[in-house]
């Protein structure tokens, strides 16, 4: 008879239950317990305090840009969430009314989000060259495949000379944390005329009505030469960008911690079931990917230019 294994959520007919240890108390299937899988259904979680002068000395340039990169990355993984949680709405008819704009303020949120991480980022770069020309955040990263490959793509993203022509600082300066009178203007001017039609909602409860999405979605459309609701190829590059930022942070902060073990005062380790949203966050990174490399196939396959910078100006490669 199979059961479910609580670590990838897939029946086995062979589980283990470990009597001992973190996870005890939890039934894996071969897979899981070999780590020949990607666990996906539990996580591991480490709760601690730690002296962070001695992490994070005040006097140290490189502090204040670091803990800023960490703010916005919080932030973006929160982001992240709500983007994939409303993409998965677009469809259902019963959200018509609401999942539409929820996409667009959660879009809008995430590139604000790491347009702010790409500057810290790359305030934290300099702050980091030391007199001989060594970067500290390289030496921090030294051996670490995954946190030194997340580097060297954000660094290529943000450092682009295409950069700010991108869709990420053009939404953010528009429509993201501004609202600039000149696109609204240009959206009146153009769309507010003969027949046109502005479609909007009231609601008894004021938290479901929409007044100004229509909008809203033109403007972040001409910002993206598409319409950024339905262009794939954008999202699939912010969610691409969100899974490197998300990564270099794990890791620049694990290391950060491994320099100073002895800052830490208290540890709390314990094994959690991962919230759908946020299994569902990690799934729409990796399916993203996914479809990169196939596009990227294709084009190479086909002989077509693979363009630029990431986050180059143009519909498909606006994103990020």
């Amino acid at each position: 008879m199979a059961n479910t294994c609580d670590a990838c959520g897939e029946r086995s007919t062979r589980l283990t239950y470990p009597a001992g240890g973190l996870w005890a108390g939890r039934w894996f299937c071969r897979d899981c317990a070999s780590g020949r899988k990607k666990i996906t259904r539990l996580s591991s979680l480490v709760a601690f305090r730690f002296r962070v002068a001695e992490v994070l000395p005040p006097g140290d340039p490189m502090t204040a840009p670091a803990v800023r990169l960490m703010m916005a990355v919080d932030d973006v993984r929160r982001a992240q969430i709500h983007m994939v949680e409303a993409m998965q709405r677009l469809d259902d008819p019963a959200e018509r009314h609401r999942a539409p704009g929820d996409f667009l303020y959660s879009v809008r949120l995430l590139l604000s989000h790491m347009h702010e991480a790409g500057h810290a980022l790359r305030q934290l770069d300099a702050a980091a060259r030391g007199a001989d020309g060594e970067n500290r955040v390289n030496a921090l990263l030294a051996g670490n495949r995954e946190g030194m490959a997340a580097l060297r793509e954000l660094r290529r993203f943000f450092s682009a000379q295409g950069y700010w022509g991108s869709l990420i600082p053009r939404v953010r300066n528009v429509i993201g944390s501004h609202y600039d009178e000149r696109a609204v203007a240009a959206v009146v001017k153009e769309g507010f005329t003969g027949d046109a039609l502005l479609e909007s909602t009231a609601a008894s409860v004021g938290g479901l009505a929409r007044m100004a999405d229509t909008v809203v979605r033109a403007i972040m459309s001409r910002a993206s030469g598409g319409d950024l609701v339905a262009a794939e190829a954008q999202h699939s590059q912010a969610l691409d960008l969100c899974g490197h930022l998300i990564a270099l942070v794990d890791h620049l902060f694990d290391a950060l911690l491994r320099a100073h073990p002895d800052s830490i005062v208290e540890r709390d380790t314990r094994v959690v079931d991962v919230p759908p949203l946020v299994a569902r966050a990690r799934e729409a990174v990796e399916a993203a990917r996914a479809r990169l490399r196939d596009e990227r196939r294709e084009r190479a396959a086909t002989g077509a230019p693979t363009g630029g910078a990431p986050g180059g100006a143009g519909a498909a490669g606006a994103a990020g």
